[in-house]
């Protein structure tokens, strides 16, 4: 698994040679991810004032909307390094020391500008922060007048990672290459699930797991 995605999962994988101890999974293309590209961020520990990202927050008797600054499709961009934590986030607020008890709501609005509607599948806001599900909550609509998909997420106070992704029409995973480009140099998180089902078992058993960061 790549940043702990289950939709573009590699499964079913059976190991190429085995000799004592060993199980040698070396594939050439079979076991491959996309590189993609380092996430995208925003951080509203403070409801108080814009940080990078964020081009305003507003304040209402019934709650607080952040609207952050307009994203751009990065497909055709150069590869820029940048310390992400891998499409994870982190509750926090400064003004309180619990932040599970502490930290405020608020509506958290994302546009990405897009110059026509895409055809035959829909875009999503993805991240730890949506669990990487594909559903009416994380779809974007596009807007005519802004010539952009807009989206909206009630988030908790915190630091966030997140990247827009394209999700063809009858399938179940995203595609990211579309709207955030696919770099070699992009660092990522994998982890290694491996399963064992002994003769007289009718189910899988996990028996080993590793997490590792590494560059594709």
């Amino acid at each position: 698994m790549q940043n702990f995605r289950w939709d573009n999962a590699l499964d079913n994988l059976k190991p190429i040679f085995i000799k004592d101890d060993l199980l040698d999974y070396n594939y050439d293309e079979e076991n491959t991810f996309n590189g993609g590209n380092e996430f995208r961020r925003f951080d509203i520990r403070s409801l108080k004032y814009e940080t990078e990202f964020v081009q305003r927050i507003v304040m209402h008797d019934d709650g607080t909307d952040v609207y952050l600054m307009p994203d751009k499709v990065r497909y055709y961009t150069r590869y820029s390094s940048d310390n992400d934590i891998n499409g994870k986030f982190e509750i926090k607020n400064y003004s309180g020391s619990h932040p599970d008890r502490d930290a405020d709501y608020a509506k958290v609005h994302f546009q990405l500008n897009y110059k026509d509607p895409v055809q035959d599948g829909n875009i999503y806001i993805a991240g730890d922060l949506t669990d990487w599900q594909y559903n009416n909550n994380t779809m974007m609509k596009y807007d005519e007048e802004l010539k952009a998909y807009t989206g909206t997420l009630f988030l908790k106070q915190g630091y966030y990672n997140y990247e827009y992704m394209f999700v063809k029409d009858r399938t179940t995973y995203g595609d990211e290459s579309w709207l955030e480009g696919n770099h070699y140099e992009t660092e990522n998180n994998y982890w290694i699930l491996v399963y064992y089902r002994p003769q007289t078992v009718r189910y899988d058993k996990l028996i080993a797991c590793r997490k590792f960061a590494a560059n594709r």
